[in-house]
């Protein structure tokens, strides 16, 4: 985004908290919406709102941090549709380049989804239950009954910032994002979100037994950051609560197994999405949420031989005693999945070099050079150590 775009999204940012302080006495006038009633602005303050979230939809369509592809969209919009067929002209699901496990409902109703959190998400009854999550948070209008919690959420939006810069997205949106986002509403609005979405989740006919599972991927992240306090603790349930809330709620269920959870559907249609966000990781040294993530047996199976690969990886850029021998076993689990690219063997060769095995990385990097292509960066690197090894070779035969 250019200097231009980074003072209008600022500008957006102060239009938002005028536009909050604005909804005096909101908590007690405004009224969730209906499916008997035209979907718009109630007040002016509202309406200040609405026009904020347009700007903020251009000003992130300029930023070129939205993930776009219409067949995932149109993937997102018609879950959206089952979950709240009253309100289908209004809200719209699109994806945003951001690695955190995150999502956010502006008031106007769209609903951004994090290529972060999509990554991990197993099925199509995880996602749906994001979905109706963020829906409700527009329904209920949290956004215009919130101005004091909005106000609060602009001193700790920037931390949520520093995360979401790594996508390519600036401080001062990032900012915004948080506000509208899944961390950015009050305890009392979150609950609310999860208790009627559940409804809406049940009436769709999805399986709700793996609502509590999108709060777990979470956890399973947080803890692998060793993050003590991450922002959207701050102000919300901690995401152990947000658990228990759910499991509670299923308890008086007893017909989730037959309810769908589109397992296969979800993964076959957002299978490169979450390869590519788990590269992306790799590439930012998040090597231990990786390996959180892809040393679950469900998670590497969902993810394939890349998954595998990517395990290796991790284990063997990490560098910690006994990471290596981690790492060639999941690179050699990748091999026997069937996948043969460079990268495999570049990586099991740098493991068997290290390890003092001239003869097996002599023969990693051959099958290396058969598979790189001509402009790989490392392809020169490699080749200099194959040169390196066949000196050692020559010297051992001497």
């Amino acid at each position: 985004m250019n200097p231009v775009n980074n003072c209008i999204v600022a500008l957006l940012f102060g239009l938002l908290i005028t536009s909050c302080a604005a909804l005096t006495g909101c908590t007690t006038t405004v009224t969730a919406y209906t499916a008997d009633k035209a979907i718009e602005p109630d007040s002016e303050g509202e309406q200040r709102l609405w026009s904020l979230a347009n700007k903020f939809d251009q000003a992130l369509e300029k930023s070129g941090s939205l993930y776009k592809d219409p067949e995932l969209e149109e993937y997102l919009n018609n879950i959206l549709n089952k979950l709240f067929p009253e309100f289908g002209d209004v809200m719209h699901a699109r994806i945003l380049k951001a690695p955190v496990l995150n999502a956010m409902a502006l008031p106007n109703g769209s609903i951004y989804l994090n290529t972060g959190l999509l990554a991990v998400m197993e099925n199509e009854a995880q996602l749906a239950t994001v979905l109706a999550h963020e829906g409700e948070h527009f329904v209920q209008k949290h956004s215009a009954k919130q101005r004091e919690h909005i106000i609060q959420a602009a001193g700790w939006g920037t931390l949520g910032g520093i995360a979401l810069a790594g996508a390519g997205i600036p401080p001062e949106l990032a900012s915004l994002a948080a506000i509208s986002s899944i961390t950015g509403y009050s305890r009392e609005a979150e609950t609310e979100s999860d208790n009627l979405g559940y409804q809406r989740l049940k009436k769709a006919g999805y399986d709700v037994r793996q609502a509590p599972q999108v709060f777990r991927h979470m956890i399973r992240e947080v803890e692998a950051e060793e993050i003590k306090q991450p922002y959207f603790f701050s102000t919300h349930p901690k995401l152990q609560k947000r658990v228990a809330n759910f499991e509670s709620l299923n308890k008086s269920d007893t017909n989730g197994s037959l309810r769908v959870i589109g397992e296969k559907e979800y993964l076959d249609t957002f299978s490169q999405l979450r390869l590519k966000a788990l590269e992306a990781k790799l590439e930012r040294g998040q090597y231990k949420v990786l390996i959180a993530l892809l040393s679950d047996d469900a998670a590497n199976t969902s993810y394939g031989s890349i998954g595998a690969f990517l395990l290796g990886e991790s284990y063997r850029l990490r560098g910690h005693e006994g990471d290596a021998e981690l790492a060639m076993k999941a690179f050699l689990s990748a091999q026997q999945s069937g996948l043969n690219t460079a990268g495999l063997y570049k990586g099991m060769g740098l493991i068997e070099y290290k390890s003092g095995h001239i003869d097996k990385a002599a023969e990693a990097f051959v099958h290396y050079l058969k598979l790189a292509d001509e402009n790989e960066p490392e392809l020169s690197f490699i080749k200099i150590y194959l040169k390196k090894i066949k000196r050692e070779q020559h010297e051992q035969a001497d």
